[in-house]
């Protein structure tokens, strides 16, 4: 394509990185279902007879559809997957607020892989396991020192990020296309194993 018609058909390539993805994974699973994972946002890319076969293609009509998920592994705000968590064997209201993201949550259970986490932190400050800590207890109007001595397994800090990355495998639910009619494809949780987009490795457990 000459560079001076590119204007013309931007539409036709922009965000739609997940549609190359989906062609080549096509030419080694002819038949599948393409999860993408990344560290804001997850994929969910049918594949049929070698070829992209989503519902949707615009980022906005695969947000309609399912297919494209805003949840990742590093930028999502813990807030947006669960509204309240386990802390020290009760169950607590978290904050509405961005104090702590998912980065924070599997920096603490151990899963997030060496590089994959290139954004900011809530707080502006580091990425060691006791700072993410001390913002996951803000979340539930804590202080870190309060998740020591109440109980095993790393305290109730450890366990309730746990509880926030099991709220990621959500039922579900049937896939509306865009032209408004319902398939019978179910969208599978986005949070299946998956290697994060440029992370060059796959999380140990899940």
């Amino acid at each position: 394509m000459a560079p001076n018609a590119a204007a013309e058909v931007f539409a036709d390539v922009a965000s739609a990185n997940w549609h190359a993805t989906a062609a080549l994974a096509g030419q080694h699973a002819p038949d599948a279902l393409l999860i993408d994972v990344g560290s804001t946002t997850a994929d969910l890319i049918p594949i049929v007879a070698g070829r992209p076969a989503a519902a949707g293609y615009s980022d906005a009509e695969r947000l309609e559809t399912g297919e494209l998920v805003y949840t990742g592994i590093v930028r999502t705000p813990v807030i947006a997957l669960a509204d309240h968590a386990p802390f020290g064997g009760r169950r607590t209201r978290l904050m509405t607020e961005t104090f702590s993201h998912m980065a924070d949550v599997y920096r603490i259970l151990g899963l997030l892989p060496e590089g994959a986490d290139q954004q900011a932190s809530g707080d502006r400050k580091g990425k060691s396991v006791a700072e993410s800590e001390t913002r996951l207890a803000r979340i539930v109007g804590r202080d870190r020192e309060e998740n020591r001595g109440l109980g095993a397994a790393g305290g109730p800090l450890r366990r309730g990020a746990a509880a926030a990355a099991a709220r990621r495998r959500h039922p579900a639910e049937p896939v509306r296309s865009h032209q408004g009619r319902r398939s019978s494809r179910a969208a599978p949780a986005p949070w299946a194993r998956a290697s994060p987009r440029g992370s060059g490795g796959r999380p140990s457990r899940w």
